[in-house]
């Protein structure tokens, strides 16, 4: 149900699809193209190839999308970013195992460039310009089975994601295989879902930044990513400008990981994280991400350690309360305690301080001096 053909600076408006069946469909049940003031409610999606897709008019923009019919474009700026007013809610969504699409996600809400060769031949003014989405709210949905990834939205901004359920998502590498995908969004909600039972990553952000105004929030979402090595709580790639709060976490992996992502705030009081890893650190910092990173006020399970940066990358750490899994680690897990709570004179957890840390963790002896020693350094 849906279209697949669209005119630019035009929609489909005053849409509603509701509380219909879908089921052994090849391709996704529901395909929307250019559509304004849309409701998706109450619809049952059982084995369909994808579930729900929801496109700005550039996704494919070749011989489905048409000029107006008085022959020319609409300017750029008329169109580059439109507000989609659209609801998917309440709808019950499985999507088959085998499905042959490449993006076999559940939720699929793509903004995008216009990057194909047929643009550049028909619509130059257009080529490699980037399109965007703002004002779609998806609430409330169940999703028990997902190809690619639960809810997914590339190029989209002012989005509210909440309540929803995702489990069940199969593809086994990532960044697939994901709860909530965020892919070159700007600032939004993600917030109260329940995610669990995947193959990768609960909630992955490829380059994704909010604003100091309009920064992208994770909150209150309990994910669970304990099933498969190698799996992320929260991942932050080439990310900025994120809230995390009161997030209930647990990985195979780290519970946050982050990679050349700056403005990233890790709890605050009164709305601090719990994190559980099962790795030696809870949060982990990589590749240069240095740049106004915090995490306080959380509380947080690992191996080791609460806090690592590795070289060029730091977090200023304080106020976390920090629990050790491994008995051997116990005077690691103290140091950690005590280096949270008199971080405001250390400011920060740096990769010198992880690295003694490290090392003191793989002392085969750990004597306490060589702790106290390495605590004292830090």
């Amino acid at each position: 149900m849906g279209s697949h053909s669209a005119v630019y600076g035009k929609y489909y408006q005053d849409i509603v699809i509701q509380s219909n069946s879908f089921k052994d469909i090849k391709a996704q049940a529901i395909h929307c193209e250019n559509y304004q003031n849309c409701a998706i409610v109450g619809n049952t999606i059982q084995k369909c190839g994808g579930g729900i897709e929801f496109n700005a008019i550039c996704f494919a923009p070749d011989g489905n999308y048409y000029n107006p019919a008085a022959g020319s474009l609409p300017s750029y700026d008329s169109v580059k970013t439109y507000n989609a007013k659209t609801v998917i809610k309440n709808n019950k969504i499985e999507v088959k195992k085998g499905s042959s699409l490449a993006n076999a996600s559940a939720i699929y809400v793509f903004g995008g460039k216009a990057n194909s060769q047929r643009t550049k031949e028909r619509t130059k003014k257009f080529y490699k310009k980037t399109f965007r989405l703002t004002g779609v709210t998806i609430q409330g949905n169940h999703i028990s089975s997902a190809k690619s990834a639960g809810i997914y939205l590339a190029y989209t901004g002012s989005y509210n994601v909440k309540g929803n359920k995702i489990t069940g998502v199969s593809t086994k590498s990532a960044p697939r295989g994901v709860g909530i995908y965020l892919d070159n969004c700007s600032g939004g909600k993600v917030q109260s879902n329940k995610i669990s039972g995947n193959n990768s990553h609960g909630i992955y952000l490829l380059s994704s930044s909010g604003s100091a105004k309009n920064p992208i929030s994770l909150y209150k979402n309990t994910v669970d990513a304990s099933k498969k090595t190698g799996a992320m709580g929260l991942y932050l790639k080439k990310s900025k400008y994120v809230d995390i709060a009161r997030n209930t976490v647990s990985a195979k992996s780290y519970a946050v990981y982050l990679y050349d992502s700056a403005v990233v705030t890790i709890g605050e009081k009164n709305a601090g994280n719990t994190l559980t890893s099962a790795a030696k650190y809870g949060i982990f910092a990589t590749h240069k991400s240095k740049y106004g990173i915090s995490a306080r006020y959380n509380f947080i399970t690992a191996r080791e350690s609460a806090v690592h940066a590795m070289k060029g990358s730091k977090v200023e750490a304080f106020g976390n309360a920090v629990k050790a899994t491994s008995k051997s680690k116990s005077a690691s897990s103290k140091s950690a305690k005590s280096k949270s709570s008199k971080s405001t004179k250390s400011k920060s957890t740096t990769s010198k301080s992880a690295k003694a840390e490290t090392s003191s963790a793989k002392t085969k002896s750990g004597s306490s001096k060589q702790k106290s020693s390495s605590s004292k350094s830090k």
